[in-house]
């Protein structure tokens, strides 16, 4: 069976000490990202599903005033269920989530060796 979509769900924007939202789950692995702006980022921040901990997979600037920072977390066999999704930030911040959920994936080997320590810079198209 090949990875297959299950569910997602979007957290919203909110400028707190933590952001909550309902997810529900019936899948086999669980990615959530958190843009967090200011100079606030997510490094020793936490992202909680059900209660258990998310692992991050990583940050990453995404412009060159450095005030936007975009973090990845993921789960393996997350809890099949609806349960809220925690994000909380270094400190208040202004934060944006969303997250989605997957059956099919692989239990081990992930995340692979793949690492990228660039800057992403979105740059307009002229016409």
């Amino acid at each position: 069976m090949g990875i297959a979509f299950d569910a997602a769900s979007d957290g919203g924007r909110a400028t707190a000490a933590s952001q909550t939202w309902s997810h529900v789950n019936a899948g086999d692995f669980l990615v959530v990202g958190a843009l967090v702006g200011s100079v606030e980022n997510m490094t020793s921040g936490t992202v909680t599903y059900n209660g258990d901990a998310l692992t991050m997979h990583g940050t990453e600037q995404l412009n060159h005033a450095g005030n936007y920072k975009l973090s990845m977390w993921y789960r393996m066999a997350p809890d099949i269920g609806t349960a809220n999704i925690v994000a909380t930030p270094n400190s208040a911040s202004d934060t944006m989530c969303v997250a989605a959920s997957y059956s099919g994936v692989l239990q081990t080997g992930f995340p692979d060796a793949y690492a990228y320590n660039g800057t992403i810079q979105a740059t307009p198209r002229r016409r």
